[in-house]
């Protein structure tokens, strides 16, 4: 089951096994194509996490919203999002 080149790395589970195993990270990252998929997933997730940090401040800010109103809204767009994502899922099928 060492192959693929992950010999050097621990099973999950193992005591040696760290999310913060920076041996096992580089060698993942030294794998084909893993740092192009990598750096898609960055680039396209860095925007949205952008907005939701900045949203509360900028809705409480623009809009004059109390903290409660500006997470009530933060809220709804967190179930449009999840509606949202299950109607494409769903659709896919």
């Amino acid at each position: 089951m060492a192959s693929a080149g992950l010999t050097g790395l621990s099973l999950p589970g193992s005591p040696r096994a760290s999310v913060f195993d920076l041996k096992a990270i580089a060698s993942l990252l030294r794998l084909p194509d893993v740092p192009r998929i990598f750096l898609v997933k960055v680039a396209s997730t860095f925007p949205s996490g952008l907005f939701m940090i900045m949203f509360s401040i900028i809705s409480m800010d623009f809009f004059r919203l109390e903290a409660a109103q500006a997470g009530y809204l933060m809220s709804f767009f967190g179930l449009l999002q999840m509606v949202s994502g299950t109607q494409g899922l769903l659709r896919a099928q």
